[in-house]
C-alpha cells in the first residue's frame, strides 16, 4: 500500500467543525510530489465507479474503526475532491475534529496500490505517472 499526503496548502480544506463536516482535495493532478510521481487527471474514474466511496480513516489506520465516512468523492479539473463527515460521539473522530478545529491537522492524504499498467515512468526512469490509482 502507498500512501500520499497533500499539504493544507494544495487540500483547500474548509470546515464546519460544529457539524463534523468537512471538505477539500485529497489528491492534486498534474503536480510532481516529494516522492516524484505524478497523478494524471481519471486516475481515479474506475475506482470510483466500481467500488464507490472508501472508508475515511484517521492516519491510515484501517484496523481500527473508520472515523467517519465520506459524503462525495469526485474527479475535477484540480484533482480528487472530497466531502466527510466525522461520526459524532465517538473519541478519534473526536480528536480529528479538535484537530480540525485548531487547525493542527497539515494534510489529507490516500492510500493506493498499483498495477503494473497503471503507472508509466519518466524517461530517466525516477519519476511515475500514475494512470489508475486502485
Amino acid at each position: 500500500m502507498y500512501h500520499k499526503t497533500l499539504s493544507l496548502n494544495d487540500c483547500q480544506i474548509k470546515t464546519d467543525v460544529e457539524a463534523g463536516r468537512f471538505s477539500g482535495y485529497a489528491s492534486v493532478f498534474n503536480k510532481i510530489d516529494s516522492y516524484g510521481d505524478t497523478i494524471l487527471p481519471g486516475a481515479y474514474k474506475q475506482t470510483l465507479e466500481k467500488n464507490g466511496l472508501p472508508k475515511m480513516f484517521l492516519q491510515h489506520q484501517s484496523w481500527e474503526l473508520p472515523i467517519g465516512k465520506w459524503l462525495d468523492a469526485k474527479e475535477d479539473e484540480y484533482g480528487l475532491f472530497v466531502e466527510g463527515e466525522l461520526t459524532p460521539g465517538m473519541s478519534r473522530a473526536n480528536d480529528a475534529s479538535a484537530a480540525l478545529k485548531h487547525e493542527t491537522l497539515d494534510g489529507l492524504s490516500i492510500g493506493y496500490r498499483l498495477h503494473k499498467d497503471d503507472y508509466e515512468n519518466s524517461k530517466d526512469g525516477k519519476d511515475f505517472y500514475l494512470l489508475k490509482i486502485l
